[in-house]
C-alpha cells in the first residue's frame, strides 16, 4: 500500500510539472506569434514606420482609435470604422499589441525600439520588437528572464 501511495503522489508530481512545462511553451509560442503580427503591422504601415526611423526615435505610445471593424469603440462588430490616419493606425496597433501581451502572457510586456542593423554597415536602422514575460514553472523561474526579440527591416 506505501508503495502505490508513493507512486501515485510521484505521478501527480510529474503530471503538475508537465503541466507547469506546457503553459510556458504556450507563452513561448503566444510571444512568438505576437512578434510576428507586430512585424506584419509595422510592414503594412512602413510609409509611417520608415518616417519613425529616420528621426531616429519612435514616439508612437499605444492608444484605441476606432480603426479596426473587428474591435470597435462604442460600437457593434463590423461596424464601419473611422478613417484613420497612419499615425492613429500606428498607434492602434501597438495599443492591440501591448494589450494581447499583457492579456495573454504572465507579467508580459512588449517594447519597440529603434536600433542600428547589424546586417549593414552603412547606417541603417531596424525597428526591434521585444517581449519579455514571467515563466510560470518555478523551478525555471530562477533563470534568466524568458524574453523574445525580433528586428523588422521595411
Amino acid at each position: 500500500m506505501v508503495i502505490l501511495a508513493t507512486g501515485l503522489l510521484g505521478l501527480s508530481i510529474l503530471q503538475g510539472q508537465g503541466l507547469k512545462d506546457n503553459q510556458d511553451a504556450y507563452s513561448r509560442s503566444q510571444a512568438n506569434f505576437f512578434l510576428y503580427d507586430m512585424a506584419d503591422r509595422l510592414r503594412a504601415n512602413a510609409e509611417f514606420w520608415q518616417d519613425e526611423i529616420i528621426d531616429k526615435e519612435t514616439s508612437v505610445t499605444g492608444s484605441h482609435h476606432f480603426c479596426n471593424t473587428d474591435d470597435p469603440a462604442g460600437g457593434s462588430v463590423g461596424a464601419t470604422p473611422a478613417t484613420c490616419t497612419q499615425q492613429q493606425m500606428a498607434e492602434y496597433d501597438v495599443f492591440r499589441w501591448e494589450s494581447n501581451i499583457t492579456e495573454t502572457l504572465p507579467s508580459g510586456a512588449g517594447s519597440i525600439t529603434i536600433v542600428d542593423d547589424p546586417n549593414d554597415t552603412s547606417g541603417k536602422k531596424i525597428l526591434l520588437l521585444r517581449i519579455d514575460w514571467v515563466r510560470v514553472n518555478d523551478a525555471l523561474a530562477t533563470m534568466q528572464t524568458p524574453f523574445m526579440t525580433l528586428g523588422v527591416r521595411l
